[in-house]
């Protein structure tokens, strides 16, 4: 096993400033711990104006570094992920992600879902940790024909990969497994979301929306019988909040 290891990542070649940037997270095996250092740095902005940057939801800094350590969570689930990954000679996927092993060897994870999951988990928990973000949440909600509605909120803490799901009607709390979400979120990132129909209000009209944290709720279809419907509500059948 590694003693340390490097994931550095760009965003796709057409992706546009103020989106666009490049990332090394080093990330050095300790006694159980993890010890992390985050370097992110947004390019191509010069062509906009700080108005421009902010319209987008950005600011002018957002530049960020960032050393500390993640509990003994982490050190298990990389651990697991490095000797699940098949390797590859060529980047996978329209991001460039590589992993830089502890002999400076350059390798492609084939399984580059999980890992561009794994490397934004770990800056979400440095932003947590750092407290330059606020937490993260995640909303579902079904409304029915005779206008009932069941709401359920996901709460995670990436820095201990720990989750929280909350029914909004009746505040009924209960902890999930990280695999469970991790799962949920594998699916959330195949989705289609309908952009056009997305909207700051709670939705009333029937149907299945989802609103990931950018303040927009998100039409995921109006029948049950949609296979994205279906892949979400399944993992809350697991969990037993959607009946």
């Amino acid at each position: 096993m590694w003693s340390h290891f490097t994931i550095q990542f760009q965003t796709a070649p057409h992706t546009p400033p103020p989106y666009c940037y490049q990332c090394i997270v080093l990330v050095h095996f300790l006694t159980n711990k993890l010890s992390v250092q985050v370097r992110l740095h947004y390019f191509s902005r010069a062509s906009l104006t700080e108005e421009e940057i902010i319209a987008e939801g950005f600011s002018i800094e957002d530049d960020f570094d960032w050393e500390g350590t993640l509990p003994n969570t982490w050190v298990k689930a990389l651990q697991n992920l490095l000797q699940q990954t098949t390797w590859v000679d060529s980047p996978q996927g329209q991001d460039y992600l590589a992993v830089i092993t502890d002999e400076k060897e350059t390798l492609f994870p084939r399984e580059v879902t999980t890992w561009e999951m794994t490397f934004q988990a770990l800056l979400q928990a440095a932003h947590e940790l750092n407290e330059s973000g606020g937490l993260t949440e995640i909303q579902f909600l079904a409304v029915f024909n005779n206008s009932k509605k069941q709401h359920i909120i996901l709460r995670p803490r990436f820095s201990t990969r720990e989750v929280t799901i909350l029914m909004a009607s009746n505040t009924t709390k209960k902890k999930v497994a990280w695999s469970t979400f991790h799962q949920l979120m594998v699916e959330l990132h195949t989705l289609t979301l309908q952009e056009e129909q997305a909207s700051t209000k709670p939705p009333r009209r029937e149907g299945y929306y989802i609103n990931h944290g950018d303040g927009y709720w998100y039409l995921l279809g109006r029948k049950a019988g949609t296979s994205a419907i279906n892949r979400v509500k399944r993992l809350f059948n697991e969990i037993e909040l959607i009946k």
